[in-house]
């Protein structure tokens, strides 16, 4: 089908009904190094997926979701109301803010649908980014609401740190585009 607007589109899910550890598929989670992740929904731009965690674990058997008593949920948190960019701070990481002014959300969409849609659409760029460019490695992104009340999104985006290479100005012509 042609589709000309967001949320025109939709494809035939096999997971719709699953449960996240039991019956879904596992894939590697693209936002945090060496982990598996399960749920409903596996995220754009993956095409490996594993029947069970065991298979996935096999790949990445020192990943938190691969110990015994516990598995991780993909985008299961909602905004914070405040950024949490704690792991920023850490010195092999750097945090770039993108802000995307005067994004309304489309008639008859829910807000976090459509925040949730421009997040995807970003960790998309951002994935196909990384694999073109050279020790460029995206870790987080994450919503932070606008102070300005206004129609702006604004997204951290965390990266692995690499002396001498300036990511910032690369990332943000890769979003323009």
């Amino acid at each position: 089908g042609e589709c000309s607007a967001i949320y025109a589109c939709t494809a035939i899910n096999p997971w719709a009904n699953c449960e996240p550890g039991v019956n879904c598929p596992w894939w590697q989670n693209p936002l945090k190094e060496n982990s598996c992740a399960t749920g409903p929904e596996v995220p754009p731009g993956i095409w490996s997926i594993y029947k069970s965690r065991a298979d996935c674990c096999a790949i990445f058997p020192d990943a938190a979701s691969c110990h015994p008593n516990g598995f991780l949920k993909p985008d299961t948190k909602a905004p914070t109301p405040y950024p949490t960019i704690g792991v920023a701070s850490l010195p092999d990481t750097a945090l770039i803010t993108v802000a995307l002014d005067g994004l309304p959300v489309p008639d008859g969409a829910n807000n976090r649908d459509f925040q949730n849609h421009i997040r995807e659409i970003l960790k998309t760029i951002l994935l196909q980014l990384a694999d073109e460019v050279d020790l460029l490695k995206i870790l987080e992104i994450e919503y932070r609401p606008s102070s300005s009340g206004q129609d702006d999104m604004i997204f951290d985006i965390i990266i692995r740190r690499e002396d001498g290479v300036d990511f910032q100005p690369i990332i943000i012509d890769a979003i323009k585009d």
